[in-house]
């Protein structure tokens, strides 16, 4: 015998409910992205971070010096502050490559394991994370269970072991990365999701026929999507500095290609005679953290329904 659609369940009711739903959340979408722009640290951090996308877009031909050439005749120059735009402004390393140009060459592979890994980690932890609170009981037991196995070992030391083992190179540098942050994500969405199942519109899309992973991926990870986004941003930051220790011990990308992480490794046994090899692209991971936080920091606050 079929079941009954409760009162407030009815399908044309339960329809005027889901538009209105989907228009308050853009307006508060709107109002949040507003509320975020107005802080002036917000900005300078948006600022920052896009000026680290600008250099992953910037072609190697219009650097001022080839970032993999070996120059032995301007090794280890210092800092140079010359309006010439084939100085050296940033310094030269001990085989006479710029400094300035190695910088923003190797944004774009920090960038690249950095995203990557953080979109494997999103998309693993959110699905795992939906999949135990909306399903709940053995699915939320096992996947519980791999939560607390996960976030029992440092990251750290994880991704060392796992290297160690399947050998330096870019794939599983960002396979580690990204699968050894999971557990954070899913966490936070399991949480969220227990919280939004109870809603009435989750109600009203059971009783208009929507399957469970309809509801859990088109009804509930929309409004728990500003909490994604904020885990987002701290993991990617969080994922910049492994990927800089991993690449400072020798267990980052391989040569030719460089990472900011690896910079500062190759000049650690400079530090004294040559202390710009390390210390520049030390300031860049410095300030590009900061920034990133900083946005995480101003997204939760943009989007944390007790402030608006």
């Amino acid at each position: 015998m079929p079941r009954s659609l409760p009162p407030q369940s009815d399908p044309a009711a339960a329809a005027d409910l889901e538009t209105e739903r989907l228009s308050a959340g853009r307006h508060h979408a709107l109002q949040s992205l507003r509320s975020f722009w107005r802080r002036p640290e917000n900005r300078v951090a948006a600022g920052i971070f896009a000026l680290g996308l600008i250099m992953v877009a910037i072609p190697v031909a219009w650097l001022p010096h080839d970032p993999t050439k070996i120059d032995m005749i301007n090794r280890l120059k210092p800092p140079s502050w010359s309006l010439d735009p084939r100085s050296f402004p940033l310094g030269t390393d001990v085989l006479g490559r710029d400094i300035f140009s190695r910088i923003v060459y190797g944004a774009r592979w920090t960038f690249l394991i950095c995203l990557s890994a953080a979109s494997i980690s999103t998309v693993v932890g959110t699905l795992a994370g939906l999949a135990a609170g909306y399903y709940g009981a053995t699915v939320d037991a096992i996947i519980s269970r791999l939560m607390d196995m996960q976030l029992a070992f440092p990251v750290i030391l994880l991704a060392l072991s796992v290297l160690a083992v399947a050998g330096p190179s870019l794939i599983n540098l960002i396979l580690v990365l990204g699968l050894v942050d999971w557990a954070r994500y899913a966490r936070v969405v399991r949480a969220a999701t227990l919280s939004q199942r109870q809603h009435d519109y989750v109600e009203a899309a059971r009783a208009l026929g929507a399957n469970p992973a309809r509801i859990a991926l088109a009804h509930i990870l929309p409004n728990i999507l500003s909490s994604v986004v904020v885990m987002t941003t701290f993991s990617t930051a969080l994922l910049l500095l492994t990927e800089s220790a991993l690449s400072f011990l020798g267990l980052g990308v391989a040569p030719p290609a460089v990472t900011w992480g690896s910079m500062i490794g190759s000049g650690r046994d400079y530090i004294y005679q040559a202390w710009w090899i390390a210390t520049m692209p030390g300031i860049v991971i410095t300030l590009m953290v900061l920034a990133i936080n900083f946005l995480g920091d101003g997204l939760r606050d943009a989007f944390d329904p007790r402030e608006r």
